[in-house]
Parts: structure tokens; sequence; C-alpha cells
């Protein structure tokens, strides 16, 4: 297929909080193959795009990413190295 070699993302969030859904999976309690969903690893081919999305919970919402800064919650990105991402929520007013 021509693809680059893997790299590893790591996603973090607090679950009280909200959760991250990384393409069509939910990184909740619960999910198939996720054992620590406040902090989840997964390897991933580089060079091809993911769709991460930080999803609050009732009662909170979505602030940044820790790493990058964006307040966008809704990423596609092109992984090149590892990288770990960490949803940063707070409770609404």
């Amino acid at each position: 297929f021509g693809l680059a070699g893997p790299v590893n993302l790591t996603l973090r969030a607090n679950q009280t909080a909200g959760y991250i859904r990384i393409n069509t999976i939910d990184i909740r309690e619960g999910a198939v193959g996720v054992d620590d969903p406040a902090s989840w690893s997964g390897i991933y081919f580089q060079d091809v795009p993911v769709k991460i999305t930080a999803i609050p919970v009732p009662g909170y919402r979505f602030v940044r990413w820790q790493e990058t800064g964006s307040g966008d919650a809704e990423l596609t990105l092109v992984l090149t190295e590892d990288i770990t991402l960490t949803a940063e929520f707070e409770k609404e007013d």
C-alpha cells in the first residue's frame, strides 16, 4: 500500500467532563478495546488523516487542546510523529 511507518497517538481527557472521539470510535468507559479512557493510546500510519473530536458531557464545555492551544473541538490531523493530545473541559456557568 506504500504507507509510511507507524506513529503513536495518545489521547487524554477528564472523563467526568468529556471524552474524545477518534474517527468513529468514542474513547469512553465500556468501549471495546478501551482499557483506560482517561489516557488512551493507539498506533496509526503516518500521513493518513485522522479526525479527532472533543465532546463535553452535559454541564461542561470544551476549552482547548492543551498541547496546541487550539480551541477547535474538531481536528483533522495528518500524523507524522508520535503525539499526545489532552482535551481541556470546564464547567459551564
